[in-house]
């Protein structure tokens, strides 16, 4: 009676391939879902958040996990929101403080530019340990992005690119001398480079790692957010255009997306963005329409 258990060695050798490929199914089966979405080509229009008015002019966003934070400027708050558009949580910076740009750093700490000063605070803890950043001498910090772990602003006062130092608290010079730049509105740091909305020089820069020029993207009307896909394409804000813009690595132009209005899919003179590539997302500061658009992939 036992002798339907005897198999061949070539019967074995299919059971454990059948074992294998069963396993294998149950682990795709088990993660089907919390894959990376995929993002080639051009996003479509989801959804708002912040419909009704809860924000107040938003320049900036930026994107945590599950969670967003945009600035409502005019009445000198940051906003969490969670990704499917409830708010969860403000914080109150001082009155006429006017927040205009966002960094995140990738262990939670959320760095806010105010017009005189710069704050941070923890995701974590809902932005409500939010404390001024020690740095020496007048700025005003129109724009900053984390770089390898310090803070890199652009300076309204001197109009130059500067990067903190830590031991001395105070913002050393990042550029080269010869680089002129005007109301920078966006900063975004990407592994070796350093991309910078030159505003009123109507231009993208794209420096080295180090502060170096390296080369332009030209012909915006007023390029302000930038943000970088897993793609590495560069999507730009063009906040006159009532667009954005999408490039190659090699700077070559591919699509825009959004148009001017206020409705579904419409912006009015957009200025923040910020993607989350893994779950197919684009967030834009809307502020002309006092709310955030989502794009999908």
């Amino acid at each position: 009676m036992f002798n339907i258990f005897r198999l061949k060695g070539t019967e074995w050798l299919s059971l454990a391939a059948i074992a294998v490929f069963l396993t294998g199914s149950l682990i795709v089966f088990q993660n089907f879902g919390t894959e990376t979405k995929s993002i080639i080509g051009k996003p479509f229009f989801e959804k708002t958040i912040a419909p009704k008015g809860s924000l107040k002019n938003p320049l900036s966003v930026v994107v945590f996990k599950d969670k967003i934070m945009a600035t409502s400027s005019s009445d000198a708050q940051v906003k969490i929101f969670s990704t499917k558009g409830k708010e969860l949580a403000s914080a109150q910076l001082e009155n006429d403080s006017y927040p205009t740009s966002l960094a995140l750093h990738k262990d939670g700490t959320l760095f806010v530019a105010t017009k005189s000063a710069i704050y941070e605070g923890s995701v974590f803890l809902n932005l409500k340990n939010m404390e001024k950043v020690k740095i020496k001498g007048d700025y005003q910090p129109l724009a900053v992005a984390v770089h390898k772990d310090t803070l890199l602003v652009f300076d309204g006062l001197s109009q130059k690119l500067r990067i903190l130092n830590k031991v001395k608290n105070k913002l050393d010079d990042f550029t080269e001398k010869k680089l002129s730049l005007s109301y920078v509105n966006g900063i975004i740091s990407e592994g070796d480079s350093v991309y910078v909305a030159d505003s009123n020089g109507r231009r993208v820069v794209r420096l080295d790692s180090n502060g170096k020029y390296k080369v332009s993207l030209k012909n915006f009307s007023l390029p302000r957010g930038i943000a970088i896909d897993s793609f590495k394409r560069l999507h730009v804000v063009d906040t006159f255009a009532n667009t954005i813009k999408v490039f190659d690595q090699k700077g070559k132009f591919l699509f825009n997306y959004g148009e001017e209005g206020n409705g579904s899919g419409h912006v009015y003179l957009p200025n923040g963005i910020a993607i989350d590539s893994k779950q197919g997302k684009v967030y834009v500061a809307d502020k002309g329409n006092n709310r955030i658009q989502v794009w999908s992939w």
